[in-house]
């Protein structure tokens, strides 16, 4: 299940930067094609995937056409696509890193790596605070519209 991760001190000493958090919010296994696609891991994906849409890009209207990405748990096309839509934006130039997943951040290989989690927990708790001046939240567990399975499931740190 999606859980909220705290930032070992091993990590920080080898990226400084990750000072600036207190945690991480993780999945327990892999989102996507072929993977087990866990209702929390999901939940959670689709959580952050829609805040950095709504945040990062500053997005007003769907994406790409694309209807709202529904916070439901449930693994379907739309959310490939936007697995998809994600990796490319970010990664264009990298197309073996272009996998239609999202893996655990399980160390600090998937950090310095291409890690959908690990990137989107960047971009909404240390690039937005470096580009717009002040972190979308500490806790998203205090977000409106996050749904109350999701909350219970992040909100304590382990």
């Amino acid at each position: 299940m999606a859980f909220k991760q705290r930032i070992p001190q091993e990590w920080i000493k080898q990226r400084p930067n990750l000072a600036k958090l207190t945690h991480l919010y993780n999945l327990d296994e892999a989102v996507g094609l072929n993977c087990p696609n866990k209702r929390l891991d999901v939940m959670l994906l689709q959580f952050l995937l829609l805040h950095w849409s709504k945040k990062i890009l500053q997005l007003k209207s769907p994406w790409y056409g694309f209807n709202i990405l529904p916070i439901n748990g449930v693994f379907d096309n739309r959310l490939l696509a936007w697995i998809f839509g994600f990796q490319v934006m970010q990664w264009e130039m990298e197309l073996p890193a272009i996998s239609g997943k999202a893996i655990p951040i399980r160390g600090m290989a998937e950090l310095n790596g291409r890690n959908v989690i690990a990137d989107l927990n960047l971009h909404l708790m240390v690039i937005r605070d470096e580009k717009f001046g002040g972190r979308l939240w500490e806790d998203i567990t205090s977000e409106p519209g996050i749904p109350l399975e999701l909350a219970q499931a992040v909100k304590h740190a382990r």
